[in-house]
């Protein structure tokens, strides 16, 4: 019909105030329409915006970008379920930069953030795209204590000495 079915109190009174409701009400224009469309369409981006933002905060170290030990857990639990049904071989390297915690004392806590970003930039160039680099120790004061370790798995190597040769 033309006209709306129910008034505004009485919708109001059964799904009460709410900011995540739209309604639309009888009778509605083109332009109505469109508006709804263009807030629910943003609706939905800033949702989609919100969840990644989430993701990232939740899953990776804010420093380097790396996975952070949340993900690495669920990373490593798939590798060895997958090693062990196809009976390949892993392997995880364990890195740590000596006497890091002399750099943050003795040129501050940026230059050490920085040798960090960078060292985290030199292992991602170094190893396969199948292979997880990640800074496990990244709690909100990881850098500024040390959190100078590194991890990487290897998902498939084909011998133990190519675990060696990566790690050189």
């Amino acid at each position: 019909t033309a006209y709306a079915d129910y008034s505004w109190e009485e919708i109001r009174s059964v799904l009460g105030e709410s900011d995540s409701l739209l309604i639309l009400k009888k009778p509605f224009d083109n332009v109505e329409v469109l508006q709804m469309a263009h807030a629910l369409t943003r609706k939905w981006e800033l949702n989609r915006e919100i969840q990644g933002r989430l993701t990232q905060l939740a899953f990776y170290d804010h420093l380097t970008g790396l996975p952070n030990r949340a993900l690495f857990i669920d990373r490593i639990g798939q590798i060895l379920q997958t090693s062990s049904r196809y009976q390949h071989q892993s392997a995880l390297l364990f890195i740590d930069l000596d006497n890091f915690k002399r750099i943050n004392d003795t040129l501050g806590h940026n230059i050490g953030d920085d040798m960090l970003k960078v060292t985290a930039g030199r292992l991602i160039k170094c190893m396969r795209a199948s292979d997880t680099i990640a800074r496990p120790s990244t709690d909100a004061m990881a850098s500024r204590l040390g959190g100078d370790e590194f991890t990487v798995v290897l998902p498939e190597i084909s011998r133990a000495e190519d675990a060696a040769v990566v790690a050189q």
